[in-house]
């Protein structure tokens, strides 16, 4: 069970990383 917070932990970092990407490639 304690997995789910691991993948939960990637998931969000993940969002960031991808929202971040487009931003710095904009500028």
């Amino acid at each position: 069970m304690a997995n789910m917070s691991v993948y939960h932990l990637i998931f969000v970092l993940y969002l960031a990383g991808v929202l971040s990407f487009p931003q710095d490639q904009d500028r």
